[in-house]
């Protein structure tokens, strides 16, 4: 079979006046465009990062459910307290990943738990730490991440000064201060320590390091759509399709391996 050019084509399909219908033909076949969701989202390893293959473990999950229901995501990586306001201004479709509060819902739709989050309270091996309640926190040095909201009950405790607690800014200083005995305990999620110590830590400090088994609080982690678009009702339901098929293929699971148990 013999082909020739667009450009002669045209020429031969113009002199037998059917150049609109051999366009429409072109056009007709252009596969049409796949629906995109816009995500705002901050840097929180390893849930989520533009540093990370698929932006993190979080967002991966995300864009396989939506990618089952057709629909592309494009991420866009902003400091957290500017992430949640352009969704909700509607400037961006949504953001994540953002726990469950009831001051949201007039604003975001919530998908359902993508993912739970677990906090221990990490301490050294070699400090005898046993808890059952906040009272037995007395006289130790707890170090927190600035700006996450824990559970209220740790929170209030916080603010009534029953325990002690100093905000950290970054989770690798959170783990310095805990290796130099300058804190006697960190509270962290779990696979944030698991990937902050494989990262950036030697396996004779990693070796060093325990957590208590007592479980400080959990809680499910939520992609969030803007209720600024009408849209994004539909988008909601479309993404929880998504997720329960990959939930029930086994293919929504966030735990991964560690160099730390």
């Amino acid at each position: 079979m013999t082909l020739i050019s667009f450009e002669s084509a045209s020429k031969y399909l113009k002199h037998l006046k059917v150049v609109p219908f051999f366009l429409a033909l072109c056009l007709s076949t252009t596969s049409p465009a796949k629906e995109t969701v816009r995500l705002a989202s901050g840097e929180w390893k390893p849930y989520t990062s533009h540093s990370m293959s698929n932006y993190g473990h979080f967002n991966h999950v995300v864009s396989q459910a939506f990618a089952l229901e057709g629909v592309d995501v494009e991420y866009g990586f902003f400091p957290w307290k500017r992430s949640i306001l352009i969704a909700a201004q509607g400037a961006w479709d949504g953001t994540l990943p953002w726990g469950y509060q009831e001051e949201r819902i007039e604003y975001f739709y919530h998908s359902e738990i993508v993912a739970e989050q677990r906090y221990f309270f990490f301490h050294l091996k070699n400090t005898k730490f046993d808890w059952e309640s906040y009272a037995d926190l007395n006289g130790l040095v707890i170090g927190a991440f600035i700006g996450y909201n824990y559970s209220k009950e740790f929170q209030n405790a916080e603010r009534e000064k029953e325990i002690n607690v100093i905000r950290i800014g970054t989770g690798n200083q959170l783990i310095k201060l805990l290796l130099a005995g300058r804190i006697q305990l960190a509270l962290i999620e779990r696979r944030i320590a698991q990937d902050l110590m494989c990262r950036s830590f030697s396996r004779e400090e990693i070796d060093q390091i325990s957590y208590h088994p007592k479980l400080q609080s959990e809680g499910g982690l939520h992609l969030l759509l803007s209720k600024k678009h009408k849209r994004n009702q539909g988008l909601i339901e479309k993404f929880n399709r998504g997720l329960r098929r990959l939930q029930t293929n086994g293919k929504a699971n966030l735990d991964f391996l560690t160099c730390f148990q």
